[in-house]
């Protein structure tokens, strides 16, 4: 396993971040279904509804899904992507969570997954065509590192000849 994102980033304000979403790893689905209760729905419901909404808006704004590589920045645990697989040409999550990352490899291995220290994604300029990010946290909070951080790392990341960002509410 990688050395955890909380270690790699000493002990400023994203360490402690980072440490907010370490511990989701194991209890991710829990922590969800407690704060989703209200609904009568799972996850799952969630998450699948989600990914549905998400390959629709890219087949209808950049074409062929098949052919278009994906991007989930703060990918957690990896509930969605398990919706998106096989959807995309090519799927790939980041998060500065690395035990979520772990348990997201384990769960979906198509899926390319990598933990990074909450700075430069670990994606080469112009290697995607669409990307999405949770606006809020499992918690509901809305994530300061997806709000302030990502938003001009991920104008990098982004294809300019095809590109869709999609931010979303887990």
């Amino acid at each position: 396993m990688s050395q955890p994102a909380t270690e790699r980033a000493g002990d400023g304000p994203l360490a402690a971040s980072i440490g907010d979403f370490d511990h989701h790893a194991d209890t991710y689905r829990e922590d969800v279904e407690n704060a989703i209760a209200w609904s009568g729905k799972d996850v799952d419901y969630f998450a699948e509804g989600k990914a549905n909404l998400l390959v629709a808006l890219a087949k209808r704004r950049l074409g062929d899904p098949a052919k278009l590589r994906a991007l989930d920045v703060g990918c957690g645990v990896g509930v969605t992507d398990r919706f998106l697989t096989g959807a995309f040409g090519q799927l790939h999550g980041v998060d500065i969570a690395s035990d979520a990352v772990e348990k997201a490899r384990e769960t979906n291995p198509g899926v390319h997954y990598e933990s990074y220290d909450g700075g430069a994604l670990p994606v080469a300029d112009d290697a995607m065509d669409i990307e999405t990010m949770p606006a809020r946290s499992p918690a509901g909070n809305t994530t300061r590192h997806s709000l302030e951080l990502s938003g001009p790392m991920m104008a990098r990341t982004l294809s300019s000849s095809a590109s869709l960002r999609t931010p979303t509410t887990a």
